[in-house]
C-alpha cells in the first residue's frame, strides 16, 4: 500500500531538471537586507562548490507560502554571485520534484564568523566584477584620500535638513583631510545596482539613516566605517532589530562606528508607543555639535589608518588579472587570527613581490608586501637588513594588527585598535 502510493506521487509529479536552491525565510525577498540574509547561505554553498554548474532555478518561500520573485537589487546581486540568470519557480496544483535541490531555512544562523567573512568577500568580489569596478576611473588616490559617502533616503527616516547634514560632514571632512577629502552625496532611489556597487566600492566612511540602503556597506573594502542615524523613538522601542546593520558590519568585516538617535520630537498623538505604527518612519533632526564630534572621531581614525598603509603595494595589473591568488595573504591573516588591513595598487609595474621567511624564537614567519602573519608568545623583531627587501618585521601576539608605515617601520597592535 505504501509502495503504491509513493509510485503514484512520482508518476503524477512534474520533474524539473537541474539544481534548485530553495530559500525559506521569516522575512521576505523584496527588502534588500531581509533578502540578503536569506540568500547568503545558499550563495556561500555555491561558492564552495568551485567550478560546478550554477543553479538552474530558485524556489522562494515566506512562512511556507510561495513567492514568485525578489527585488531587482537582490536579483542583480545573486546573478553576479552565481554567474547565471535568476529563474524563480512558480507552482501550480500538481506536485513538483527537483532533480537536485539544496534548502536553507536558517538565514545567517549557524554560519561561523570565518564562513560569513568568506561569503561576503565572495559576493563583494563578484558584484564588483559584474559592475566593472576595476576598470572604472578611480576617485583620485585611494590610498590617501578620505572618501566619505552620504546616502540620503526619501520619505520615512530621511533627514529634515539634508543641506545642513551635508555641510557639517563636509566641513569636518575638510578639516581632517584637507584637499584629500572626497565627499559624495547620493540618493539610494536614484541609483542602479551597479551605481551603488561603484559608489560604495570607493567609500571609506558610509553615512546613512537606518534602512535597507545600509545593506550596500557590503561593497566597501574590509575595515571601512559605517555611521548610522535614527529618528526619535527607535532607541526606546525598536528592540534588537535596530542593530541589524551593526551585526552585518561585523559579519562583512566592516567597522560600525556607532549610532545617533534623535532625542527630539513629539510623542505619539494617541500615546501608542508601538514603533511600527508611530515612530518607524519619522524624519531625523540634526544636532550640529553631536554630528561634528561623531564625524571628527570617525574621520580622524580613518585618516590615521590609511596613513599606515605600507608603501609596498601590489604591482599594476594584479587587481584586474590575478584572480583569487592575489588574496592568499588576506586568507592567511584570517586563519592566523590577524587583521589584513589593506592592499595597495601602484601605477608602476616595477615593484617586485617580495616574500621572505624567517625564524624567530622557534616560530616560522612569512612576510609579504611588508606584512607579517605569525603566532608568537612575546613581541620580538628582526630586520631584513638590506635595501629592496621586506622592511623590519614586528612579531606580535595573535589578534594583533601589523601595518608598515611609509618609512618601513611597523606599527604595533595598539596603533590600530581604535574603535574595537
Amino acid at each position: 500500500m505504501q509502495s503504491n502510493k509513493s509510485k503514484s506521487v512520482i508518476v503524477s509529479a512534474e520533474l524539473r531538471p537541474g539544481l534548485a536552491l530553495l530559500s525559506e525565510t521569516f522575512y521576505d525577498h523584496s527588502n534588500m537586507w531581509h533578502g540578503l540574509t536569506a540568500l547568503v547561505p545558499l550563495v556561500s554553498w555555491h561558492a564552495r562548490r568551485g567550478c560546478r554548474p550554477a543553479p538552474a532555478r530558485w524556489a522562494l518561500f515566506h512562512h511556507g507560502e510561495v513567492r514568485s520573485g525578489m527585488s531587482g537589487w537582490l536579483m542583480s546581486l545573486v546573478e553576479a554571485a552565481t554567474g547565471a540568470p535568476v529563474a524563480v519557480e512558480e507552482f501550480g496544483p500538481a506536485p513538483v520534484c527537483f532533480e537536485e535541490a539544496v534548502v536553507s531555512r536558517r538565514n545567517l544562523a549557524g554560519m561561523s564568523t570565518e564562513r560569513l567573512l568568506e561569503a561576503f568577500d565572495f559576493i563583494r568580489c563578484k558584484a564588483r566584477a559584474k559592475c566593472g569596478v576595476a576598470d572604472a576611473p578611480g576617485a583620485g588616490n585611494e590610498a590617501t584620500n578620505l572618501r566619505v559617502t552620504i546616502l540620503f533616503r526619501t520619505g520615512g527616516r530621511s533627514f529634515k535638513d539634508e543641506a545642513g547634514v551635508e555641510r557639517v560632514f563636509r566641513k569636518e571632512c575638510t578639516r581632517v583631510a584637507g584637499p584629500s577629502c572626497m565627499l559624495t552625496v547620493a540618493r539610494s532611489d536614484n541609483l542602479t545596482f551597479c551605481d551603488q556597487v561603484r559608489l560604495l566600492s570607493r567609500t571609506d566612511v558610509f553615512i546613512s539613516a537606518h534602512g535597507a540602503q545600509v545593506t550596500n556597506q557590503l561593497f566597501m573594502d574590509r575595515n571601512s566605517s559605517v555611521m548610522e542615524f535614527y529618528p526619535m523613538g527607535w532607541r526606546q522601542r525598536a528592540a534588537g532589530g535596530q542593530f541589524v546593520y551593526r551585526w552585518m558590519a561585523s559579519r562583512a568585516g566592516m567597522r560600525h562606528e556607532g549610532s545617533w538617535w534623535d532625542p527630539a520630537g513629539d510623542p505619539c498623538p494617541d500615546g501608542n508607543p508601538d514603533i511600527f505604527s508611530c515612530y518607524k518612519n519619522r524624519r531625523i533632526g540634526m544636532d550640529e555639535a553631536a554630528f561634528t564630534e561623531f564625524a571628527a572621531k570617525v574621520f580622524t581614525a580613518n585618516k590615521e589608518r590609511k596613513s599606515l598603509i605600507p608603501n609596498l603595494r601590489n604591482p599594476m595589473g594584479w587587481r584586474q588579472r590575478a584572480a583569487g591568488g592575489q588574496f592568499v595573504f588576506r586568507w592567511m591573516a584570517s586563519r592566523a587570527g590577524m587583521r589584513h588591513e589593506a592592499h595597495g595598487g601602484t601605477p608602476l609595474a616595477t615593484l617586485a613581490l617580495m616574500i621572505q621567511t624567517k625564524r624567530v624564537g622557534g616560530t616560522y614567519m612569512k612576510a609579504s608586501h611588508g606584512l607579517l602573519f605569525v603566532r608568537a608568545t612575546s613581541p620580538s623583531s628582526v630586520s631584513s637588513g638590506s635595501p629592496g627587501t621586506a622592511p623590519s618585521i614586528l612579531c606580535t601576539k595573535r589578534h594583533g594588527t601589523m601595518v608598515a608605515t611609509r618609512s618601513g617601520e611597523f606599527a604595533g597592535p595598539r596603533a590600530l585598535r581604535y574603535g574595537d
